[in-house]
């Protein structure tokens, strides 16, 4: 998610709503990659919220979040 390329910024927030997606549907797996991937998932999107060069992605952080 935190690029310096808005291309690359946009492509990693498009895989992780993505990834999410699919784990709501999948309460089990969610469950498993919550708790070994939740802090780092919260700190690497609040990390690029607060971020200027990073406002672009704002609505994918948004919807991660």
């Amino acid at each position: 998610m935190e690029h310096v390329k808005p291309e690359l910024m946009e492509i990693g927030l498009e895989a992780m709503h993505a990834l999410l997606k699919i784990l709501s549907t999948e309460p089990q797996t969610a469950t498993i990659f919550y708790q070994n991937f939740f802090l780092m998932v919260l700190k690497s999107a609040l990390t690029v919220m607060t971020d200027y060069q990073h406002m672009s992605g704002f609505k994918l952080q948004g919807m991660i979040m």
